[in-house]
């Protein structure tokens, strides 16, 4: 197991589908029942996901689309990654501007497919990359 999270696909039973991505990049869909699977080939949108790699230091970036998974892109970052950032999914901006005091706005982006890594260099050096998880862009 590499990676698991749900999908926004239900079947009959409005049952929510899982996807669990193994160490050969195969992913399978919970429930496994042809229920679920034309669920998951129904979803319209692409479903993006990302595999951390901590020891080598290497992100990689997918696109779940038809059923199907194809890899979008790579980085790779010198070091150990010891820590990961997500930002949770139900969280909201209760603020989406800030007044400054000469009275203009100071307008908020949260990016919700952005995560923070932090990654310790052989030289014992901490850097810490925000990476899209759609784009790849650091």
């Amino acid at each position: 197991l590499v990676q698991a999270f749900l999908l926004p696909a239900t079947d009959s039973n409005f049952t929510r589908t899982l996807a669990i991505v193994a160490k050969d990049n195969q992913v399978h869909i919970y429930p496994d029942t042809e229920d679920a699977s034309r669920a998951v080939r129904d979803i319209t949108t692409p479903v993006y996901y990302y595999i951390v790699d901590r020891e080598s230091g290497g992100v990689s970036g997918f696109r779940l689309s038809k059923g199907l998974a194809e890899k979008t892109w790579a980085a790779s970052f010198e070091g150990k990654v010891v820590g990961i950032a997500v930002p949770h999914g139900k969280e909201h901006t209760y603020s989406p501007a800030v007044i400054l005091g000469d009275r203009s706005l100071l307008a908020k982006f949260l990016n919700r497919n952005a995560i923070a890594l932090a990654v310790l260099s052989s030289q014992f050096t901490l850097h810490i990359h925000v990476v899209d998880t759609v784009t790849g862009a650091v």
